[in-house]
């Protein structure tokens, strides 16, 4: 099957973690036969002007509907399966990463593992999100998920939209109506789950309770660009270096920190 691999990032203040991210996907690609495209800012140009007006400088609701469309053109070009995966999707045990579907398309399996008010650790109930998406050529689903986002887009009430509206949001609620597929091998670690994994081994606790909850074995991540995004300097600063101490040790077990509590059966 002829797949492409679609990225999209700016091309310039790359952090150096998001370099790596997107080098671990292009390996990834390359190793599984299948192209590799990485877009910078035309990647916007995807979505529609009218989109890209009504959401203003809310860049994330901009991206999800630019993805669909990007996905599409790519499927029109004579591609029979296009995978989205975003920017900041480390993949660490690229043996483990699998694509294919029963049904011709999958989003992301998720598990966000935050702290709340008052310190505590909450894990949350499996749910679904967008950073990683397959669809197969002249699947309904893709053109759904297309006519969705823009009908939610065009009548939203003025003011902000919500940053997940038109993505983890919607699938949500879908999802309650519907069983949708999931790939379920990436993961999404929050900055609360990556202290635990850059201070060591499996001995500690939040890996272990993340991982059962995940329920499966993991080969990628999600890393939550999102919340760079929205932190001043100084807080970039320490999130960059916390992801690299972090990302390093993902890369030199392959996840094992993770995946020690699966049987993870050997590549083929």
């Amino acid at each position: 099957m002829k797949t492409i691999v679609l990225q999209s990032y700016r091309t310039h203040d790359i952090p150096n973690w998001i370099a790596t991210c997107l080098r671990t996907v292009t390996e990834w690609s390359k190793q599984c036969g299948f192209d590799h495209v990485l877009t910078g800012d035309e990647f916007f140009d995807y979505a529609p002007a009218w989109a890209r007006e009504r959401c203003g400088t809310q860049i994330f609701p901009v991206t999800d509907l630019a993805r669909l469309n990007l996905m599409r053109d790519y499927l029109d070009r004579g591609y029979d399966r296009a995978v989205w995966l975003d920017a900041d999707v480390l993949v660490f045990a690229p043996q483990l990463l699998k694509i294919d579907t029963q049904s011709g398309y999958a989003f992301s399996h998720e598990v966000v593992l935050g702290e709340l008010p008052d310190g505590r650790i909450h894990i949350s109930a499996p749910s679904i999100n967008n950073a990683a998406m397959v669809f197969e050529k002249n699947h309904p689903m893709l053109e759904f998920y297309r006519f969705a986002t823009e009908a939610i887009l065009r009548n939203a009430p003025p003011g902000e939209i919500a940053r997940t509206a038109v993505g983890p949001q919607f699938l949500r609620a879908l999802n309650s109506a519907m069983p949708i597929e999931r790939l379920t091998s990436v993961g999404l670690f929050t900055p609360r789950l990556m202290i635990d994994i850059a201070k060591g081994g499996p001995d500690f606790h939040l890996c272990a309770a993340y991982a059962r909850k995940f329920g499966y074995p993991m080969a990628a991540a999600n890393l939550c660009h999102f919340i760079r995004h929205i932190n001043d300097t100084a807080s970039r600063q320490r999130i960059d270096s916390l992801f690299e101490q972090a990302i390093e040790r993902l890369l030199a077990t392959q996840g094992e920190i993770l995946n020690c509590h699966f049987q993870v059966a050997p590549a083929a």
